[in-house]
C-alpha cells in the first residue's frame, strides 16, 4: 500500500490522492471478482467471446464519458486512447483469459497487479513522462511485493 501511496501521491496534500488510492481500491477488488467469475467461466466459453463482451460493456460504459471530454480534441490524442484501449487493455485482458486456464487466479492477480509499473514505463517511452524518485520508489516497492509473494506462494 505505502507503494502505491507513493506513486499516486504527488505535492504537499495527502488528501487530495485519498480518492485516487480509493478509486484504485475499488478497482482493483472489482478486477479481483471478475478475474475469479472469469477463472470459472473460461472452462465454459471461448477467452477471445468472453473477453470481447467484457471489453465491449467496459467501452459502451466508459464511452460517454470520453467522448465528452474536451481533452482529446486531436488525432494524435485518440490514436493513443486507441493503443491504450487496444493493446493495453483489450489484448492483455484476452491473454489474460486465456492464461487463466494454464494458471491459478492467484498467479495471474499477481501479474496484473505489475500493470501500473507497464502503465508508468509506457507512459515514461511513449508519452516522455518525467519519472521522479518518489514514482520510482514506489513503483519499486509494488515489484518487490510481487517478487516477495511469487516466492511465498511455493
Amino acid at each position: 500500500m505505502i507503494g502505491v501511496i507513493l506513486v499516486v501521491y504527488q505535492g504537499d496534500n495527502i488528501a487530495a490522492a485519498f480518492l485516487p488510492i480509493m478509486s484504485g481500491l475499488l478497482s482493483a477488488f472489482s478486477f479481483a471478482l471478475l478475474t475469479l467469475f472469469n477463472k470459472q467461466v473460461v472452462r465454459t466459453f471461448a477467452p477471445l467471446t468472453l473477453s470481447f463482451y467484457q471489453n465491449l460493456v467496459a467501452a459502451g460504459l466508459l464511452l460517454p464519458i470520453l467522448s465528452s471530454s474536451q481533452h482529446f480534441g486531436h488525432i494524435q490524442d485518440w490514436l493513443l486512447i486507441a493503443l491504450l484501449g487496444i493493446v493495453f487493455t483489450a489484448l492483455a485482458h484476452t491473454l489474460l483469459i486465456s492464461a487463466l486456464q494454464h494458471v491459478t487466479a492467484f498467479i495471474a492477480s499477481l501479474t496484473v497487479s505489475l500493470e501500473p509499473i507497464y502503465g508508468i514505463a509506457a507512459a515514461a517511452v511513449l508519452l516522455n513522462e518525467a519519472l521522479t524518485m518518489q514514482v520510482i520508489f514506489g513503483a519499486s516497492m509494488v515489484l518487490a511485493v510481487n517478487v516477495w509473494a511469487t516466492f511465498r506462494s511455493k
